[in-house]
């Protein structure tokens, strides 16, 4: 009965997530088939431009800043705490950080808000003058303040599949501390401690409240076109027009959008009764659901084997 039982919940389960898939691509087809969906320069409704580039962009910047951040961060108290640290200032270090893995999006939005996001400013102004004060860079770091805790938890499960038979004949060959670390535990923890960090960068990507507090919610062109128009020689010899454009490409210094801060707005009830509008909206949908399932698909595999 119990195996009958978890078979069914499993093909409820698989049942489900195709037919979202299948809603989801059936009410985003308007807006894929849309030329202002893939040729646009800038999110603009009003205009009949959908351009999900900029959005894509700042949640890849986002996240990508957000891992580079906190992982190195996280994957270094995990090691401390498994081969390093004592068991008393373990216990001082991870319990915050374990509490920390509860709290809410929204307050590290508004600790970024008001904390963090000034001083990030502050220092950036050094190099770039003309700073927005709400900028993806300020948004990536917040990001990885929040998706720490998570990321602790998830590198300090990983270590613990490292096997203790091995730990316990290096040491008792007077192999020092790091020689294990470098040597033995990154090597062979390397694609389940990859998937740790892609875990992370799909939870960044997601994110949306604490995200839309800071980075602006600018909708910007990702590309400006600058016409300049010259004369060169056509075939048969005369003086002919030739139009040339250069492009502009986002900055993470700027303000700017990400598909999770896109989706939370109330942009998905105004585009009811629009088809492409709608359509475009559900575009982004997809386009999210795609960026962070698959990277946890493409990365199973691999990271069982390395379990095993």
């Amino acid at each position: 009965m119990l195996s009958l039982t978890c078979k069914v919940s499993s093909f409820l389960m698989f049942v489900f997530l195709i037919a979202v898939c299948c809603v989801l691509v059936y009410l985003a087809v308007p807006g894929l088939t849309s030329s202002a969906f893939w040729n646009g320069s800038v999110w603009s409704p009003a205009n009949e431009e959908y351009a999900f580039i900029p959005m894509l962009w700042g949640a890849v910047i986002c996240a990508t800043i957000g891992i580079l951040v906190s992982f190195p961060i996280a994957l270094g108290i995990a090691l401390g705490h498994k081969f390093i640290f004592s068991p008393k200032f373990t216990g001082i270090v991870f319990a915050p950080l374990e509490a920390l893995a509860s709290v809410p999006s929204i307050l590290f939005g508004l600790l970024g808000l008001s904390f963090l996001s000034p001083i990030i400013n502050s220092c950036l102004q050094i190099a770039f003058p003309n700073l927005n004060e709400a900028n993806l860079i300020s948004g990536g770091i917040t990001l990885a303040m929040m998706t720490l805790p998570a990321c602790l938890l998830s590198c300090k499960d990983t270590l613990s599949l490292f096997p203790p038979q091995a730990l316990l004949s290096a040491k008792a060959l007077g192999v020092k501390n790091e020689t294990i670390i470098y040597k033995l535990v990154l090597p062979s923890l390397k694609n389940p401690l990859l998937s740790c960090a892609f875990q992370a960068w799909s939870r960044g990507m997601g994110e949306a409240v604490a995200l839309s507090m800071i980075i602006g919610r600018a909708d910007l062109p990702w590309k400006v076109i600058s016409p300049t128009v010259s004369e060169v020689v056509g075939a048969n010899g005369s003086l002919e027009k030739e139009i040339s454009s250069s492009f502009f490409y986002l900055s993470p210094i700027s303000p700017g959008q990400t598909l999770a801060t896109k989706l939370s707005s109330s942009e998905l009830f105004l585009s009811w009764g629009n088809p492409v509008y709608q359509g475009s909206i559900m575009s982004l949908t997809l386009i999210l659901l795609l960026a962070t399932v698959g990277f946890s698909m493409f990365l199973k595999k691999p990271t069982e084997g390395s379990h095993q």
